[in-house]
């Protein structure tokens, strides 16, 4: 049997490094997470038994009462049969312990969870609102804003008043966040250890420097003093605790963070990938909240700079970075080495195509990289500000949609903001970005004309307009409508290649999702609707007048195979074009694709109408797996390839999930936006289930707890306060979360209904039946049409 498949030891630890969630592990043992949010309240405060001792023998006094009062509310709640301290003590016996304390963010602080329960509001709201009722409903001490600010300065548990505070916080977060996974023992621990992990180098890292330029009668110490607040708020934001909020520095005009690296053998340039990818996206949102803001104006501006090494060499570097003169716009700036360790780690962003050489004051000189735009339509979260000034809600959408298209400025702030800042890409398209997410598809393109209309080859802002069209496409239940759009997607990416600098494996990408959506909707009017099949061939048809049955089935068969083929191919120039020459994001289609056109090929029968309208393909002849063997040994994952259907040897299988489960981690790490990080997961755990050579128990829960972190970040979605309630697919589809919530408790049911059995066996125990069942066939033949917008 394979070792590594001993669920859950080693691939605990790999669901410890890979599934992460605002930096939290998921170790519960199924993968399944209570929907019921008054059971999460009890247990985030007694998680086991113990704790419920601990509580009588510790604070008798409270307990006394406190007890009582909270068996009665589970009584209250159709939890236990009586109210009695013994049915309590076997609902937690029961259902405590089956999903651990979670760990919060390195360097997560006290004071760091205050302010993330308090949101928009202030703690004193908070403690006064929604704590004080919680203690005296169950009989605890009042809670007190006092004893939180003694606690921010200094936290030791090590009172029984301060430890029933924790209990209040803890149903506090059990009952309103029990997606984050926080319960008692998690807060108790919170002052334990403020060593990051994992491990980071204090010498070694990234620093960042914001410069504010212009004329000196225009800059004040309270735009340096604002700059730095923001840059603290932003990393608490983007959950970068691990870097200490003192480490912000600021300067006369300058404020200064050092992001350090991940701790580890020298001369690995991947240890710079995590810092670097957070100070890219630090640099986002500061640099467009600063255009945001009421310092941003004419002669005032800043300049971000980025290079990385050991602290004590940099200082250099970044001076001459920052006196650089650089095109109207180019914000950011990196060193050459900086600029090396983001293309090997493969942070989604652009360069400029012309690099600048700048004197240093030792006499050498250096190439600066200018940063041309970010991949931020799946890369990047949303940045508050831009929130603040487009519609979230149906009565708002009328004005704004109105002002926008008669360009009125006056009326509308978004609109506004851009023409002060019209040089800006970032700022334009982090606007174009938040529309689309909203399901804004014509507002987004607005403001993408603004871009063009100054770059018209920016290669980002052309992908993010064919995204934009594919998506509208995708809204239209008539084929007639959505082939135009299809058609103006398609064409939009032929000239992004055949024009701009694409240099990035995601126009090729977007492309190819656009040629897959033809491919999908085409099969799908074959098999479902055979009324719209001579219309929709008419468009493909050579020949005038209408086509017969056959005739007209024949046009779209061979369409479905060519558009399929089309979106193989730009599969692989994406992975062609990547640094590793493997492409993370393009990696996965092009497993998906190889497979699905074999399928179409071989198997006869997939092209006839459906038995029923729900009815998916199968792959009867296990097509799936013979095309992953194939595409693992050419990837040189594993240095062998199993003949006739047979299995890999121990070692060949061990190698080869390290090296999938490594691909699947750096892409995860990438993924900052989590409107489409929530996807990932999901859409992780079915590929697994699609293409595993070998299907074992400790795969399938490995599976569970990937779409149990899934369905928490929909959760999380659906609560927050930037009203984004969206997800992205992995086909670039804007959908609302509500969807992938659904289709993910789907999920969850067919693999614990199928599965029953197996799931109580022993995790290396291998799953023979069902694996002519494909998720991949069976989303390709599902039909999904949102309305929007997406409020």
């Amino acid at each position: 049997m394979v070792k590594w498949l001993k669920y859950p030891l080693y691939c605990r630890e790999l669901l410890c490094n890979i599934l992460t969630f605002v930096g939290r592990k998921v170790v519960e043992e199924t993968g399944q997470v209570s929907e019921d949010k008054d059971k999460d309240a009890l247990l985030s405060v007694f998680p086991s038994v113990e704790t419920v001792s601990d509580f009588k023998r510790n604070d008798p006094d409270v307990a006394k009462n406190a007890l009582p009062a909270f068996a009665r509310f589970a009584h209250e709640k159709g939890l236990i049969p009586a109210a009695t301290e013994a049915a309590f003590l076997e609902l937690i016996r029961e259902r405590g312990g089956r999903m651990a304390a979670q760990p919060p963010p390195a360097g997560f602080d006290f004071g760091d969870l205050m302010d993330k329960m308090a949101g928009d509001a202030s703690v004193n709201h908070l403690v006064d609102a929604e704590l004080k009722p919680i203690a005296r409903r169950f009989g605890f001490p009042d809670v007190q804003a006092s004893m939180i600010s003694r606690m921010r300065k200094k936290f030791n548990p090590n009172t029984r008043a301060k430890k029933n505070l924790l209990r209040v916080l803890a149903f506090w977060l059990g009952l309103n966040r029990p997606y984050w996974g926080w319960n008692y023992e998690t807060l108790l621990a919170l002052g334990a250890s403020r060593s990051p992990q994992p491990p980071t180098d204090p010498r070694d890292g990234v620093r960042m420097a914001v410069h504010l330029a212009g004329r000196n009668d225009l800059l004040n110490p309270e735009s340096v003093v604002w700059l730095k607040n923001e840059m603290i708020g932003s990393m608490k934001d983007l959950d970068m605790f691990y870097v200490d909020a003192g480490q912000v520095v600021g300067a006369t005009t300058t404020v200064y963070v050092n992001i350090p690296r991940t701790r580890g053998r020298q001369g690995d340039l991947t240890l710079y990938a995590r810092a670097l990818h957070d100070a890219v996206a630090l640099a986002h949102q500061v640099a467009v909240r600063w255009n945001l803001s009421e310092f941003s104006g004419v002669g005032n501006r800043i300049v971000i700079a980025l290079a990385a090494g050991p602290f004590v060499d940099l200082e250099m570097y970044i001076q001459a970075m920052l006196k650089a003169s650089q095109p109207e716009g180019a914000i950011i700036r990196m060193t050459p080495f900086a600029h090396m360790c983001a293309n090997l780690a493969e942070i989604k962003l652009t360069f400029s195509p012309r690099p600048r050489e700048v004197g240093l004051y030792d006499g050498s000189a250096m190439t600066v990289w200018s940063i041309d735009s970010l991949w931020t339509h799946i890369y990047y979260d949303f940045v508050p500000a831009v929130l603040e000034i487009l519609p979230s809600d149906p009565a708002s959408h009328g004005a704004f949609r109105s002002s926008l298209f008669a360009d009125n400025a006056a009326e509308n702030p978004a609109l506004a903001a851009v023409y002060k800042h019209a040089q800006d890409t970032l700022l334009i398209l982090e606007i174009a970005k938040t529309c689309l997410a909203r399901g804004l598809f014509h507002e987004s393109d607005r403001f993408l004309a603004i871009i063009l209309a100054n770059h018209p080859f920016h290669v980002a802002a052309r992908t993010m307009r064919m995204v934009a069209r594919m998506n509208i496409a995708l809204c239209q239940p008539r084929f007639s409508a959505a082939h135009i759009l299809f058609t103006e997607a398609v064409n939009e990416g032929t000239f992004i290649i055949e024009n701009c600098r694409a240099e990035d494996e995601e126009p090729f990408c977007e492309l190819g999702q656009v040629h897959y959506c033809i491919a999908r909707r085409l099969f799908n009017i074959l098999r479902k609707h055979p009324e719209e099949t001579a219309r929709a061939a008419g468009f493909y048809a050579d020949a005038d007048g209408e086509l017969d049955s056959e005739s007209a089935r024949t046009v779209l068969r061979r369409q479905v195979m060519a558009h399929l083929k089309q979106a193989r191919d730009c599969f692989e120039t994406g992975r062609t074009i990547s640094p590793s020459g493997m492409g993370n994001r393009s990696l996965h289609w092009s497993f998906r694709i190889y497979a699905l056109i074999r399928l179409l090929e071989t198997d006869e029968r997939a092209f006839e109408p459906a038995d029923r309208p729900d009815g998916p393909l199968t792959d009867r002849f296990d097509i799936f797996r013979g095309t992953a063997k194939e595409f693992s040994c050419a990837l040189g994952w594993t240095g062998e390839l199993p003949e006739n259907g047979g299995d890999y040897s121990e070692a060949g299988e061990t190698e080869l999930f390290t090296r999938i489960l490594s691909a699947f981690e750096l892409y995860d790490n990438a993924v900052q936006l989590r409107s489409y990080g929530a996807n990932v997961k999901y859409a992780f755990a079915i590929l697994l289930f699609d293409f595993a050579p070998r299907l074992t128990v400790g795969l399938l829960k490995m599976m569970l707890a990937w779409l149990s972190e899934s369905e928490n970040q929909v959760r999380a979605l659906r609560s927050r306060k930037s009203k984004i309630r969206t997800i992205v697919t992995c086909y670039s589809q804007i959908q609302p979360a509500d969807m992938l919530f659904e289709r993910i408790r789907e999920t969850i049911r067919f693999i614990k209904g199928r599965y029953a059995g197996e799931l109580e066996r022993p995790d290396d125990h291998v799953v023979e039946s069902g694996r002519e069942f494909k998720f991949t066939l069976k989303n390709f033949t599902e039909e999904v049409f949102p309305e929007r917008p997406f409020f």
